[in-house]
């Protein structure tokens, strides 16, 4: 989810010294996940959040895996609120290769105009697993994608211009915590008459995962004409269930333009399988389980309650029942004979 930020508005000068250490912070930290060596063991620690509040997470859907998910943010800034909802489906392709779609929704309401609601900049994209994070300790993930041009500039919903956003997301295990860095340059007004602008995206976040729930930071930053708006964001990620995904944050606002403070909550829902074509990757080790049809069932019981029925064979065979077989009701027997008999 992107966090909006307002131009114009100047708070204490002091936050310029804030905004030059956070942004000397972030250049640090992703140099950190490049250059600090793999933990040791780190291979098996691959279970990370599916979504973050605004870091593109590393996770990527296995195939014919359908990912749904709905994140809802309020700003608050001196002279506006401003308030947005995400609807996001994410598909596998393949492991590697998943297809996205995403619809936003934003209100804006001034103090000095009216309120203003409607559909920003629809995305269509695509991401893919150069190294995949569940095999390696280091993840890479390569991605591009298409704004449609849904929103209004006019109304600060979007620019209302078809663009183009390359991104890279990279991740690695430093001991017990993840460092997750996602960089992303997005060039709108392509083919319009609008001028063509540049919107730069960087973001950090550090995870630390207890049981089922993942401890979070981001500092998330966006460059727009001149403009800078940096948050820090603590946040948490609970996972109660093994395809439902809960998340809240509380973002900071460090420099000029960043809102003051706000709050992002988001629920994420998967299918596996979705049209029967993929494969269960998160399936506990061990042999598949087989479900038997009723009928199967019925008669496999009936089999065994014959056998736990059956007399037992006679341990120590006769001449006589050797010579026949050695069955007990066999013709000819001792047994057989004195049953004939009257």
């Amino acid at each position: 989810m992107t966090i909006a930020g307002r131009a114009g508005l100047r708070r204490d000068p002091k936050e310029e010294v804030v905004r030059y250490l956070a942004t000397i912070l972030a250049r640090v930290a992703g140099l950190a996940l490049l250059l600090v060596p793999p933990a040791r063991g780190a291979e098996g620690m691959a279970t990370l959040p599916e979504e973050l509040a605004v870091t593109e997470s590393i996770v990527t859907q296995d195939e014919d895996e359908l990912q749904t998910s709905l994140r809802a943010g309020h700003l608050r800034f001196p002279r506006e609120r401003s308030t947005s909802v995400l609807a996001q489906l994410e598909y596998g392709v393949t492991d590697r290769l998943q297809a996205i779609l995403a619809v936003p929704y934003g209100v804006r309401d001034p103090s000095d105009a009216g309120a203003v609601h409607g559909l920003e900049d629809v995305d269509l994209g695509f991401r893919y697993a150069v190294l995949d994070f569940r095999t390696r300790p280091l993840g890479l993930d390569l991605g591009l994608t298409v704004g449609l041009p849904t929103g209004s500039r006019r109304n600060d919903l979007g620019t209302g211009d078809v663009s183009l956003e390359p991104t890279f997301t990279l991740s690695r295990w430093l001991g017990p915590v993840n460092g997750q860095l996602s960089f992303s340059w997005r060039r709108s007004g392509i083919g319009g008459r609008a001028e063509a602008e540049d919107e730069f995206k960087y973001n950090v976040a550090l995870l630390y995962p207890w049981r089922r729930w993942f401890l979070t930071f981001e500092g998330a930053g966006e460059t727009e004409e001149s403009e800078t708006t940096y948050y820090a964001i603590p946040e948490l990620v609970w996972k109660p269930g093994r395809y439902l995904e809960l998340l809240l944050a509380v973002p900071v606002g460090l420099t000029d333009a960043a809102a003051d403070y706000g709050v992002i909550a988001g629920i994420t829902v998967e299918i596996e399988r979705l049209t029967g074509r993929g494969r269960d990757v998160d399936r506990p080790p061990g042999p598949p389980r087989v479900l038997m049809p009723y009928a199967a069932t019925d008669a496999r019981r009936a089999v065994a309650t014959a056998a736990a029925h059956a007399t037992a064979p006679n341990p120590i065979a006769t001449p006589s029942e050797s010579a026949s077989g050695g069955s007990p009701g066999a013709a000819g027997s001792r047994q057989a004979r004195s049953r004939a008999s009257p």
